[in-house]
């Protein structure tokens, strides 16, 4: 559930249309952008067909919502939601029924005139099967932030693949 890079350079492009707009009227500025993408993906489950492991078509749509708010100090947070609608999937090895669900969360903190940035994403999916034990779920939390001195002062990384 990566953005595409014609997707960031969307997100480039309104964020600094926001801060081009925004610097020096005395109110925060903002602005939402929704859209929707298809999916078509192989993912490797492997607690499916009996814990051999198989890989699963999925299809369906991603739909993503990015808003940028701009303070009137020139700080900007950008907050991109993605979350999957009406994924299924298909086992290439049992024919098993999957279904997609899940969000991922990115929230950028990005300091004004003054040095300092603060990421965050946070993304849960799950492939869902028919039967039991064939249920994947990929959790990841990422995190850092820097000061205005320019140094990091937090990191997290968390990844998580678990099979029920």
């Amino acid at each position: 559930m990566r953005v595409s890079k014609h997707v960031s350079i969307m997100v480039l492009t309104l964020a600094l249309v926001v801060m081009a707009t925004g610097i020096g009227y005395g109110q925060a500025v903002t602005d939402t952008l929704s859209f929707t993408e298809p999916l078509d993906r192989y993912v490797f489950v492997d607690c499916a067909d009996g814990g051999a492991g198989e890989f699963v078509h999925l299809t369906g749509n991603i739909h993503s919502l990015v808003h940028m708010t701009q303070n009137p100090t020139g700080g900007l947070v950008i907050e991109f939601i993605s979350q999957p609608q009406g994924v299924t999937g298909i086992g290439m090895t049992t024919g098993d029924k999957y279904q997609g669900t899940g969000i991922s969360r990115d929230i950028e903190h990005i300091s004004g005139f003054t040095p300092g940035y603060v990421y965050t994403d946070v993304t849960n999916f799950r492939i869902i099967g028919s039967g039991p034990g064939n249920n994947f779920m990929y959790q990841e939390v990422f995190h850092y932030t820097f000061n205005a001195q320019g140094e990091l002062t937090a990191w997290v990384e968390h990844h998580l693949d678990t099979c029920q």
